[in-house]
């Protein structure tokens, strides 16, 4: 048997960005602030899902490099944030809710 080197074939694997974010305090109690390195003053959205993939919170058009986020109507849990930016750049992480 021969062993076969892993390799990583999709649509869009080699065309994906990351962004590099800092989301603090985290866990967040009332609000936190979400940072990220924005020079060109490009777009960005700023989502949250619930555990089950449900879309909890949208933010759009965030041109500046920084952002805060209330969690005002949401349960205390483990949410996921997804930031997208106009040119394909994601990051994701993990949101803590006291």
């Amino acid at each position: 048997m021969v062993a076969k080197e892993n390799t990583h074939t999709g649509v869009g694997a080699e065309s994906i960005n990351q962004v590099n974010v800092n989301v603090y305090p985290n866990p967040v109690t009332d609000f936190a602030t979400v940072e990220f390195e924005n020079a060109s003053g490009i777009a960005h959205s700023f989502s949250v899902y619930d555990m089950a993939g449900r879309s909890v919170v949208v933010i759009n058009n965030i041109y500046e490099s920084s952002l805060q986020f209330e969690r005002s109507g949401l349960q205390g849990g483990v949410y996921i944030y997804r930031l997208t930016n106009e040119n394909g750049a994601v990051a994701e992480g993990k949101l803590i809710l006291n």
